[in-house]
């Protein structure tokens, strides 16, 4: 299926999809419509409504949770992830293949967080069993992640996903959270007057094609 000859894609995403989506979806679209371009902005909290009714994004990208999107925008779930520990392989005191709840409470946490409190999920869902964790260093991105797990006693929490990668890059290991914490769901937002749109409605499709070979 070929896509529009020429046309300007603005996506509002996070770093997981900019790391996990982007490079198989970059790959096809280069194959099916070599002349469009994409636009990609970054979105770490809800979903940025003002510019989607403008038309100035065409697409958000986010979790579920974070983006909480509002019912009269178009969505659909394009992909799930777990959520995983990691921890370098010499980890001082965490030296076997999984973290406890009692060790996963005493250790210091690293975070990715657009919020200035370093708050996410897992602090969320913790703070309805009524503990906390101890947050010691929050980041804007996990481009420098894996260098400062292999070099420190921090736990990162982070999708299966990326977990995965990461432990290709340092000498980390990944282990299960040890907390009931539901899974991340990936979704996809647009304005629903857009719904119809012939290359709106194939780049929609691109996308979900790419998380379904992901998945599979």
């Amino acid at each position: 299926m070929t896509g529009p000859s020429e046309r300007r894609f603005v996506i509002a995403t996070n770093d997981y999809v900019d790391f996990v989506i982007f490079p198989p979806l970059i790959e096809a679209l280069n194959k099916l419509a070599p002349n469009i371009q994409i636009h990609v902005k970054p979105t770490r909290s809800a979903v940025p409504y003002a510019a989607i009714d403008k038309k100035h994004v065409d697409i958000v990208i986010g979790f579920r949770a974070v983006l909480e999107p509002q019912s009269y925008f178009r969505q659909k779930t394009i992909k799930s992830d777990k959520l995983m520990c990691l921890v370098r392989k010499d980890h001082t005191v965490i030296t076997g293949n999984s973290i406890s709840f009692e060790q996963f409470l005493s250790s210091s946490h690293m975070v990715m967080s657009g919020h200035e409190t370093g708050s996410g999920l897992i602090d969320n869902y913790l703070k309805e069993l009524g503990v906390k964790r101890k947050v010691s260093l929050i980041m804007p991105t996990f481009l420098s992640a894996p260098r400062i797990l292999a070099n420190s006693d921090l736990v990162f929490s982070v999708a299966l996903t990326l977990a995965e990668h990461f432990v290709q890059l340092a000498p980390l290991k990944m282990m299960p959270l040890p907390i009931n914490c539901p899974d991340l769901d990936l979704i996809m937002v647009w304005h629903p007057l857009q719904e119809e749109e012939p290359a709106h409605e194939w780049l929609r499709q691109q996308i979900l094609g790419t998380c379904h070979k992901l998945t599979g």
